[in-house]
């Protein structure tokens, strides 16, 4: 496999392989409890995460990375890096103070509009979560992997799909602010995304880009952070990544009394009351110990995955 920096053209693979995970996507249900009545509009709105983030500039902070297949030339792997440091990452941090001291009862979407979407802890990591809010630049003007061209539908913010709930958007939101504050106020690289190919699991693709960035961050001199579905744990904990915490999820009684109703009509009442009750993904961390070094060192010093050109 080679492992390079993503091009324009594999936007259809990496957008393919999101695709085939959205069954994994915890957050992206959670949110969207309509999207067996709307699935184009839910697929639709699934794709601004992966977009956003492979239109990132080369800043120093946005790090995509793919693995390709060298026979057939395709992408069978996509993971996304964030190096969460600096001004931008303080003024981030400051956003979701301001935002978790509002409460659970922010009623509007714009007040919401202090969270940076890109980059912090309420991007999606591995099978779990999914970026809400996100507004796409048409154009690749910016170096990254975008498009010429997007259809309107496209541009649009998740929480106004019809297959999203905008009330558990909104408790979500300021959920992830909270966390942030808990886990995620200090420097340090965040694993936002990583998928495989469902054709080319348990190849050790995943574990070859968790050690590109585990590589770099040790560099760096700071620890590494990202949350994990159940699954996800196997991976990183053989990587020696330990919890450290769980995220929260929004509760049942703070879900506006008008919305909850209009949801328990069309869903059902235990329906509703059992996508409440969903296991949080766990947070996961590496680097902040000296032993946690030793899976890097195994093989030696240089031991990670190298680019190529």
């Amino acid at each position: 496999m080679t492992l390079r920096e993503p091009r324009p053209s594999d936007l259809p693979d990496i957008l393919a392989i999101n695709a085939a995970a959205l069954a994994n996507y915890a957050q992206a249900q959670f949110t969207h409890p309509f999207r067996h009545l709307h699935p184009a509009a839910f697929e639709c709105a699934m794709t601004h995460g992966p977009r956003e983030k492979l239109a990132a500039a080369p800043d120093g902070t946005s790090f995509n990375i793919v693995l390709e297949d060298p026979e057939t030339h395709s992408v069978v792997a996509w993971g996304f890096w964030r190096r969460n440091h600096g001004p931008a990452f303080t003024s981030k941090i400051d956003g979701y103070r301001a935002l978790a001291a509002r409460g659970p009862h922010v009623q509007d979407a714009s007040d919401l509009a202090i969270i940076t979407p890109s980059g912090g802890p309420i991007a999606s990591a591995p099978n779990t979560n999914i970026n809400i809010n996100i507004n796409i630049d048409s154009g690749n003007s910016n170096g990254g992997v975008g498009e010429q061209a997007k259809p309107r539908e496209l541009e649009m913010p998740a929480e106004v799909s019809p297959s999203a709930s905008p009330a558990r958007v909104r408790l979500s939101k300021i959920c992830a602010a909270n966390d942030a504050l808990a886990h995620f106020a200090h420097p340090h690289w965040y694993l936002s995304h990583l998928l495989v190919h469902p054709a080319h699991k348990r190849k050790g693709y995943g574990t070859t880009l968790t050690l590109w960035g585990m590589q770099r961050a040790r560099a760096d001199g700071l620890p590494c952070l990202l949350t994990a579905s159940i699954e996800g744990e196997k991976l990183y904990s053989r990587l020696g990544w330990r919890v450290i915490g769980r995220r929260t999820l929004p509760r049942l009684e703070d879900m506006p009394e008008a919305e909850r109703a209009m949801e328990e009509r069309l869903l059902g009442k235990a329906v509703v009351e059992e996508q409440f009750t969903a296991l949080p993904p766990s947070v996961m961390a590496w680097g902040d110990r000296v032993e946690d070094y030793a899976v890097l060192e195994a093989d030696g010093p240089d031991r990670g995955p190298q680019l190529t050109n």
